[in-house]
């Protein structure tokens, strides 16, 4: 019932996703199927949106969206630039189906929807996302923090168990979107900063019975904090997936492995004068 939409393939990102999902017992291609958006960044028309339809996509119950940090061609409108897929379409017309749940994550793909033609990126955020782009960097309004801690609110519709740390930062300092919640959006989690600024989002559209999970930081970039049996990722996506009336056909694993002890040299280490 669940679909993994990789539109970051082959960038980074997925092992993520397949960890935290192994460690709930969802095993790839028996619990849930897998679509890659090869050359993501080149607008060359790979998205779901150019491959499948609506009937299609009719079997599952269930999408998880994975942008990593493109700022261009996340979910295309067929007009922008070159781009021949009508993703935007394609979702919105799934998610009209009624009865569906869907968790996009992406470090700028508010800002990417804000700029397709015709407003179908803007029309989708309002419909689905229930949120308003405001900027592409949410950074100097969190207190100048690259890596911030992004804490749980602990809302009834869906309490995040875990909070975690947006990793922006080495070796390249990423970029998440700042947005504002619209009427009927809630924040599961904010950024821990001066203000409260929303960095994960839940929205329930009743006319469709369909729940859309935000995360303006794709979720391959959640690290975790404190001590668990499962990481800050997994458990969040336990929850959210829970919420969404899925379970694995295995269960939860808490297995951790034997502690051996190991050793490593700081080789090669040209960058810095010391190691710890």
């Amino acid at each position: 019932p669940i679909l993994f939409w990789n539109d970051f393939a082959n960038r980074g990102g997925e092992n993520e996703w397949y960890f935290a999902l192994s460690q709930l017992g969802f095993q790839r291609y028996s619990d849930y199927d897998i679509y890659y958006t090869n050359a993501p960044s080149s607008g060359v028309s790979n998205g779901l949106g150019s491959r499948a339809t609506s009937g299609q996509l009719a079997g599952y119950s269930t999408m998880l969206y994975h942008a990593g940090n493109l700022g261009d061609y996340t979910l295309s409108d067929y007009a922008q630039d070159s781009e021949k897929s009508q993703d935007i379409g394609l979702v919105d017309t799934w998610l009209s189906l009624g009865n569906n749940n869907l968790f996009i994550t992406g470090d700028e793909i508010l800002y990417d929807l804000s700029v397709t033609a015709a407003g179908e990126g803007a029309a989708f955020m309002n419909d689905w996302i229930g949120v308003t782009f405001l900027d592409n960097d949410v950074y100097d309004t969190i207190d100048f923090q690259t890596a911030p801690q992004v804490l749980s609110t602990g809302a009834t519709e869906l309490a995040l168990p875990r909070d975690f740390i947006a990793f922006g930062s080495c070796p390249s300092i990423n970029t998440f979107d700042q947005f504002a919640l619209q009427s009927g959006t809630v924040s599961l989690a904010n950024y821990d900063a001066g203000a409260t600024y929303p960095a994960v989002t839940y929205k329930y559209n009743a006319t469709a019975n369909t729940t859309v999970v935000f995360a303006g930081v794709d979720f391959s970039y959640w690290y975790t904090v404190g001590v668990g049996a499962l990481s800050s990722r997994a458990e969040n996506l336990s929850a959210i997936l829970t919420s969404f009336g899925e379970s694995s056909s295995k269960g939860v694993s808490t297995d951790a492995p034997a502690a051996k002890p190991f050793f490593a040299r700081n080789y090669p280490n040209p960058f810095n004068p010391i190691t710890k």
